[in-house]
């Protein structure tokens, strides 16, 4: 269990610093629009994770 884990981490900051760096070429040198692109990815983020918190909760609550 624990080298998937670790396995599972690794590839978290992967798709994490790719995703960052994705959004840093969509802004580019542009930075006055930089605010709103970042604000956008933090909402999306938040509200992907909150999503996927409620799946995850309403299938453990079935299982009870």
């Amino acid at each position: 269990m624990y080298p998937i884990s670790i396995l599972m981490g690794i590839s978290q900051s992967i798709m994490l610093n790719t995703s960052i760096n994705l959004i840093g070429e969509v802004v580019g040198l542009r930075g006055d629009q930089g605010a709103i692109v970042y604000g956008f990815y933090s909402f999306f983020d938040k509200s992907a994770n909150g999503l996927a918190l409620y799946i995850i909760m309403v299938i453990s609550q079935k299982r009870i």
